[in-house]
């Protein structure tokens, strides 16, 4: 929301002042966030990944009982 906020402002101010007649340059704000977003879906798929390795692994390493 302040990305938002930070990006219509300054498109805005950037207008109003008369510097531009039409201002897409706030928009370049969303590129740090974006790339974050990027980096912590990565995080978080590699993580999930781990975690399913691991549950195989304990799964592989325990013994199967037969039924009587």
């Amino acid at each position: 929301m302040l990305t938002f906020a930070a990006s219509f402002g300054l498109n805005k101010a950037l207008v109003l002042s008369g510097v531009l007649d039409f201002s897409l340059w706030g928009w370049l704000l969303w590129i740090p966030v974006l790339l974050a977003e990027a980096k912590l879906r990565e995080a978080r798929n590699l993580g999930r990944e781990r975690v399913i390795a691991r549950i195989q692994a304990r799964h592989d390493e325990t013994p199967l009982k037969s039924a009587p």
